[in-house]
């Protein structure tokens, strides 16, 4: 069996197909963690969703995207007439998901129950490392082994795991500080949500700040869809994903810097 990560598809299905490819993945005996965001960007979000069901051993981590589409599809969304919340999601992404899922009233509701059933984190502890996944980043509370400083995950705001982006500034900052760590309770933390280019232009490929793994490499917009290996990290990347949509505009109205449901 091996063992792989995904960082944000939005949509992608052709760029994540072609990763499957690439590694001959395995789908009834290997491993691959999503780290959410499968909705949201491009138009193939039920493709995504359909391959995703065809895969045995998946752990499926809640994406921002994800539980914005929760809240479109339970109405906790302001009405669309009225709200600029609404509007907001649907620039950023979310009208690819309407138009590939169907509007709220005639979703096939498998869709529903396998974002409902995503988790807010995932712990892989074997003989070797500790490892955490999450889709946008943790506070550095619950990274310590000291007792008096720690955190535990049940507690976080679930709003940390989605939105975030404090985690993978501070690896920014300090990843290439000699020693540097994010906290010293995990050898390897694994993050989405933060497009790479948003921390550096040219940070095409996934990251490696500190023990933090960066996997977001701006498939939403022109970048490419990343995948690794996470016993060997040896990493995949699709093409850049826009060019196997060539009539689409994706995200690509939005910045990488763009600070609002980025």
């Amino acid at each position: 069996m091996k063992r792989y990560v995904i960082g944000d598809i939005h949509g992608g299905y052709r760029a994540f197909k072609s990763l499957l490819e690439q590694v001959n993945f395995d789908y009834e005996n290997d491993l691959l963690i999503c780290l959410g965001d499968i909705v949201d960007g491009w138009s193939e979000v039920k493709q995504c969703l359909d391959l995703m069901f065809t895969i045995e051993k998946l752990i499926y981590i809640r994406g921002n995207h994800e539980q914005l589409y929760l809240d479109y599809f339970s109405g906790d969304m302001e009405d669309p007439k009225t709200a600029s919340s609404f509007g907001l999601w649907t620039k950023h992404g979310g009208t690819a998901s309407i138009k590939s899922l169907g509007v709220r009233t005639a979703v096939d509701e498998k869709y529903i129950d396998f974002m409902e059933c995503s988790l807010p984190y995932y712990e892989l502890n074997d003989k070797v490392l500790k490892r955490l996944f999450v889709h946008a980043g943790v506070p550095v509370a619950c990274c310590t082994e000291d007792k008096s400083n720690a955190k535990k995950l049940e507690d976080v705001n679930q709003v940390d795991f989605l939105w975030t982006r404090d985690t993978a500034k501070e690896a920014y900052k300090n990843g290439t500080r000699p020693g540097y760590t994010y906290g010293d309770k995990y050898d390897k933390i694994y993050l989405g949500h933060t497009p790479t280019q948003k921390l550096n232009i040219s940070y095409s490929a996934p990251q490696y700040l500190g023990n933090i793994w960066l996997l977001d490499t701006g498939a939403c917009f022109k970048g490419r869809l990343s995948m690794m290996d996470i016993d060997t990290e040896q990493v995949w990347q699709s093409k850049p994903v826009n060019s196997y949509y060539p009539d689409e505009k994706g995200r690509n109205e939005k910045s990488y810097n763009d600070e609002q449901l980025a």
